[in-house]
């Protein structure tokens, strides 16, 4: 009966294929050969992240790949971040099928990796530095193995900041955590909120659309590291992009799709342009889950 079940898993394994990220199939077929016996090859397979490794791993890796479980979005919420942008990633997040905790000390963000399939940074403070102070070569290396391992970063204005290499400022180059290989800058020079047009790409071509932006960077890809363009500012600066980095990927966005209507009022200007945004929202969250 053992080797029956194993044998329906393992058909199951290559009907389902290879369109997963947050686990894969080596991990499963790791899983699996611990159910039979056999001598363990990958100390990755612990997908459920107790510190044991069982059928129950094999389940919740072949949900993963075949789409039917979206896994745990971490969302970060402690200093230096903006409340009301990480509370409103997190709706967005819900409403697409994760399950939501925030943390917020990045110190201690290894752990709490091995369960999540979507890490998430949104708005911050202007300063970054307390924030990226945080952060030390341990969570720094833990970040970048999630990502390489078929983790998804979203990144949202100062999110996005400090996941790229860094960017010029008049005291010379600012240092980020360097997540992937991006040069960023600020697209206004002006920290107050405001709304902006930019272009999003919805299915095939680009659509004029304002969305909620303070202080949020544009992204400077380089010619060897192609990026996805999900948005350009209205100078043609890329406003959002898809970045490819080993298994995962990184999804980085100056502006704030995530804004509701509690954001806006008579302080931001151009407020009366703003249309709701959520649609562009859950699209990120489409690029998350890979479709």
């Amino acid at each position: 009966m053992k080797r029956f079940s194993m044998l329906v898993a393992l058909a199951m394994v290559v009907i389902i294929g290879n369109s997963a990220y947050a686990a894969n199939l080596a991990d499963v077929i790791s899983v699996l050969r611990v159910a039979a016996g056999l001598p363990l090859t990958n100390t990755g397979a612990d997908i459920d992240g107790n510190g044991k490794i069982g059928l129950q791993d094999a389940v919740m890796g072949l949900q993963m790949i075949a789409g039917l479980r979206t896994g745990s979005a971490l969302i970060y919420n402690g200093a230096g971040s903006d409340a009301d942008s990480a509370k409103s990633l997190e709706a967005v997040a819900k409403k697409a099928g994760y399950q939501t905790e925030f943390f917020t000390d990045p110190k201690l963000i290894s752990e709490r990796l091995k369960t999540a399939s979507l890490l998430v940074f949104g708005g911050t403070e202007d300063d970054l530095k307390p924030l990226m102070n945080l952060f030390n070569t341990e969570s720094i290396q833990a970040v970048k193995d999630f990502i390489n391992n078929g983790g998804v970063y979203l990144g949202v204005c100062g999110g996005a900041f400090i996941a790229s290499e860094g960017w010029e400022d008049p005291n010379g180059f600012v240092k980020a955590l360097g997540f992937t290989q991006i040069q960023t800058d600020s697209y206004l020079t002006d920290p107050a909120p405001i709304v902006i047009k930019v272009k999003w790409k919805q299915g095939e071509i680009f659509s004029e659309r304002a969305v909620y932006y303070q202080f949020g960077p544009k992204f400077l890809p380089a010619t060897d590291n192609p990026v996805q363009v999900i948005a350009n500012y209205d100078d043609n600066s890329v406003a959002a992009c898809l970045i490819n980095s080993g298994k995962g990927k990184l999804i980085m966005a100056g502006p704030h799709p995530e804004a509701d209507e509690s954001w806006i009022d008579d302080k931001v200007k151009n407020s009366g342009d703003w249309k709701p945004t959520d649609d562009l929202s859950d699209e990120l969250m489409s690029f998350a889950k890979g479709k």
